[in-house]
């Protein structure tokens, strides 16, 4: 299942909506918080970098050196995204944050060891829920005879 197609192709739009998946299970949690308002705010202030990472993942996917002898596109998507939490996270959002609401983590070596743990776990769902959306936009495009021709 978690097999890529022969030719592993980042289809932008696909990596939106598998980050949209749970940013917007996140958003439906903060908002039945106590303090609806602000749980709006710290959900977006989160999950915004997030898409937008998500969304231009393949422009840092080809940043990332990485033996040739490594043909999986996971331990690349992999590493992109232990990459990219930690700076949507601490970069940008946490700044955002602490802007809107007052300081909300306390910026610590810790605080570095947990992003990047976090960026290791949301890197094996992306992959896994990423390489579902893309078989099954394969398959849809296949059987209508429309797959766009980086594919082959």
């Amino acid at each position: 299942m978690l097999r890529p197609p022969p030719k592993f192709v980042y289809v932008r739009w696909i990596g939106l909506l598998t980050s949209l998946i749970p940013m917007s299970a996140l958003l439906l949690l903060y908002l039945a918080s106590p303090d609806p308002e602000h749980g709006a705010v710290y959900a977006a202030a989160i999950s915004l970098p997030l898409l937008a990472f998500s969304y231009y993942l393949d422009l840092l996917m080809r940043l990332i050196p990485m033996p040739g002898r490594v043909k999986h596109p996971f331990p690349k998507v992999w590493l992109s995204w232990i990459v990219a939490y930690p700076v949507a996270r601490l970069g940008i959002s946490e700044p955002l944050l602490i802007w809107l609401m007052g300081p909300t983590v306390s910026l610590t070596h810790m605080t570095l060891a947990a992003m990047l743990l976090l960026g290791a776990m949301y890197g094996a769902f992306f992959y896994t829920a990423y390489i579902t959306l893309l078989r099954v936009y394969v398959r849809r495009k296949l059987s209508r005879g429309e797959l766009p021709p980086q594919f082959y």
